[in-house]
């Protein structure tokens, strides 16, 4: 209603535009608050979905800001010490465009995102190029060879052999620790990047 709307998206709208909100969000909270930062701020919005106002207001931000995000999506740990040691950014300061436009917080040590769309979001509209680097710097800031095997393989354009044999070497260690959905994904990421011509490796990391 638009005392909820008031409150949260700080914004006040006339009754029959609160109408047309109500009814495009199918009374659905944070997509009518959204959806009415959008219309208060003049943002365009193709078809009003909460995935497309979400992709607006990053579409919005710096690049810098921009970046944040991917970095912010792209790491299993979110804390601001993890994303400034890949980054080699001041994070606060990267992300305050972030936090003013609402998409993300910083609670205490942890970046969070305001909804789960907002990372993947950022993370999928990025190029592949920029998505690729920041793995890579996540993989030269890994604390564990698992850790650095995972976003190593994400780092990787076509076919590595040195890559691969890296992340078999973690699958290896991850397996034996008994680790088995994790030691899966990394022997499947080995194969993955495994030169064409090196058959029995790759046969060998299927299996």
């Amino acid at each position: 209603n638009h005392r909820v709307l008031r409150l949260h998206a700080g914004v006040s709208l006339a009754r029959p535009r609160l109408l047309e909100v109500h009814t495009a969000t199918l009374g659905n909270p944070l997509h009518a608050i959204e959806l009415a930062r959008a219309l208060a701020s003049g943002v365009p919005v193709a078809g009003g979905s909460l995935a497309n106002l979400f992709q607006a207001r990053i579409a919005a931000l710096p690049a810098r800001a921009r970046r944040a995000l991917i970095l912010l999506a792209a790491s299993a740990d979110r804390s601001v010490e993890r994303l400034e040691r890949a980054s080699g950014d001041e994070l606060r300061e990267a992300l305050r465009p972030a936090v003013a436009a609402g998409l993300v917080m910083i609670d205490r040590d942890q970046v969070r995102a305001r909804h789960p769309l907002v990372a993947h979001i950022a993370y999928e509209a990025s190029d592949g190029r920029v998505r690729r680097d920041v793995h890579r710097a996540l993989a030269a800031t890994a604390t564990t060879d698992e850790e650095r095997a995972l976003h190593l393989g994400r780092s990787v354009d076509g076919r590595d052999g040195e890559a691969a044999a890296q992340i078999e070497a973690a699958a290896d260690e991850a397996r034996a620790r008994g680790v088995r959905a994790l030691a899966a994904r990394l022997f499947e990421s080995a194969a993955q990047l495994t030169p064409e011509i090196a058959v029995e490796d790759r046969a060998r990391r299927l299996l």
